[in-house]
């Protein structure tokens, strides 16, 4: 709950860039709300992700290029956080449930 109360909303319009294949500068993943993403790698067309789907989740874990290009197909909604908050989030939630397991044994 905690986590989904941090995320911010983005309205996007048609043809907005979320990612860009090879830059190093991506820093939130989302959550899309409302609308599809075509993804292009090497500039060909290997997804369209809509409701419920996930995109930009690598930030979360790794650093580094990203490996596609997203953008939004007609307008669209999505729900999103920075990799960095992310983490922190699920740092702590991590030391929350050690501290759960401690407690029980």
């Amino acid at each position: 709950a905690r986590f989904a109360q941090e995320m911010e909303v983005f309205d996007l319009p048609n043809g907005t860039m979320i990612a860009q294949q090879g830059s190093t500068r991506g820093t939130h993943f989302f959550v899309v709300e409302q609308g599809t993403f075509e993804v292009r790698r090497d500039g060909k067309r290997v997804a369209m992700v809509s409701r419920g789907g996930l995109l930009g989740e690598s930030v979360i874990l790794l650093s580094g290029a990203q490996n596609a290009t997203v953008c939004a197909k007609g307008n669209a909604r999505a729900y999103a956080m920075g990799g960095l908050r992310a983490r922190a989030i699920f740092q702590e939630q991590y030391q929350d449930g050690k501290k759960e397991v401690i407690v029980a044994l």
